[in-house]
């Protein structure tokens, strides 16, 4: 997480150019051209499957659904929980579903439909926590979602030297300058990075388990 003024002052002078007191708003072309360089990466990223994962807290009743906002992508669904440790795990069967839905039997069951709502079993009263994709990245004044930095306060939420590294090729390609070292390199960061976030934990449906069991389907087509 930094602003745009920040990835800007670490990078530049690692590229031999002089940091700014300022970039946003700048009358000096080639400053301008730092920020533009720097939303065409963040554009790109966005597109792509480098996403910031949000916690949130669900406060729910029995029965109740649960969504994602407009602008929000997808849950991630091995996040769901009801507190650190206490995990939802796949799959409940589709009989049992059916019998707490209609309100028969005890115990906190949720389905998830698609990937971007969660139904809560009638029994089910606790809050859950969990992770999902947004999919922009700064967030302008700490408010405003947004896939471009419109001031130099703007924050970068995801990973702040694959931004960085995305800006240092594009720059110097739009300059004439080689960069295909760093092309090479923002690739190679990119790789090892998606790796690291996409390395959910494994989700098991062994029945057997010391700690509080809440059991999830991941969608009811899986299963109809």
């Amino acid at each position: 997480m930094a602003t745009l003024k920040t990835l800007l002052d670490e990078v530049l002078p690692e590229m031999g150019f002089p940091k700014q007191t300022a970039y946003v708003g700048a009358s000096n072309p080639a400053i301008q051209q730092y920020v533009s360089v720097m939303n065409a990466a963040s554009r790109d990223i966005c597109n792509t499957d480098f996403l910031v994962q949000v916690p949130t807290t669900i406060i729910h009743g029995g029965g109740d659904t649960w969504f994602l906002a407009a602008n929000e992508m997808k849950i991630v669904p091995d996040t769901l929980r009801i507190r650190e440790g206490i995990y939802f795990s796949f799959p409940v069967p589709p009989a049992v579903w059916m019998q707490v839905s209609s309100g028969v039997g005890v115990g906190g069951y949720a389905i998830m439909i698609g990937d971007r709502q969660v139904q809560f079993s009638t029994a089910y009263d606790v809050g859950t926590i969990l992770e999902y994709f947004a999919t922009q990245f700064p967030i302008t004044n700490g408010a405003t979602p947004s896939d471009a930095f419109t001031l130099d306060a703007s924050v970068w939420l995801a990973d702040t030297r694959l931004i960085q590294n995305e800006f240092k090729w594009r720059y110097k390609r739009e300059k004439g300058l080689p960069y295909e070292f760093d092309l090479q390199e923002a690739m190679a960061y990119r790789q090892k990075l998606k790796g690291r976030i996409t390395n959910a934990r494994t989700l098991s449906d062994q029945s057997t388990s010391n700690t509080l069991r809440v059991p999830i389907i991941r969608g009811i087509d899986d299963y109809y």
